[in-house]
């Protein structure tokens, strides 16, 4: 009833759809000032990827200011969101002749994340380092998925099912342990096509 009420209401709906693009999209260029606040934000690892998407487009660009923040870049190697460990190893690959992050991805090969490895091997070709083709050949063959724990399984995908990052393969009911009764969830690590699943439904592993 209030024309100043639809008029606030009005520019809610503008301005919220705007901010959420504003903080989540990566096409947006970030000042110097953002990059180097948005790579020690610790609680919003999104920001981290950003930031370090930018830096690798600078780094393609051929700014040389950009390695202002290189020092910062093999330390997130070692993050404990294995996102931002997979983005730091693509950002290293972008520039071979730092000796720093050279070091870095020999380090992350042997990663306990498989796209970490994988990125790490991919980056170290740029290096003319042949130390991650065990891993690039392991790209080329099928993936097998290991149980994280034991207990029964529920089984949510079937073979021939495309895949994408991150969706649910299976539910495991642990029968003991710290976990006992939780659900424990395991997803897809990359796209990719379900070959064969090892053991039936509701079956123990």
């Amino acid at each position: 009833r209030s024309p100043l009420l639809l008029a606030v209401l009005g520019a809610l709906f503008i301005m919220v759809p705007f901010l959420f693009w504003h903080q989540t999209w990566f096409g947006r260029r970030l000042a110097n000032q953002e990059i180097g606040q948005f790579l020690q934000d610790s609680e919003h690892p999104r920001k981290i990827q950003q930031a370090l998407s930018q830096i690798a487009d600078r780094i393609v660009q051929g700014d040389a200011t950009v390695e202002t923040w290189y020092p910062k870049i093999p330390p997130l190697a070692q993050h404990p969101n294995a996102i931002i460990r997979t983005t730091a190893a693509w950002v290293m690959g972008q520039d071979n002749r730092s000796d720093a992050f050279h070091r870095a991805l020999v380090d992350l090969l042997k990663d306990s994340d498989v796209m970490v490895r994988r990125n790490a091997a991919l980056a170290l070709v740029r290096f003319q380092d042949s130390s991650g083709r065990a891993e690039l050949v392991k790209m080329l063959q099928p993936f097998a998925i290991a149980a994280p724990v034991e207990g029964t399984v529920s089984v949510q995908t079937q073979p021939g099912q495309s895949l994408g990052t991150g969706i649910l393969l299976v539910r495991i009911r642990p029968a003991q342990g710290p976990a006992q009764g939780k659900d424990v969830e395991v997803r897809s690590p990359f796209a990719g096509l379900v070959e064969r699943i090892f053991l039936p439904d509701k079956s123990h592993v």
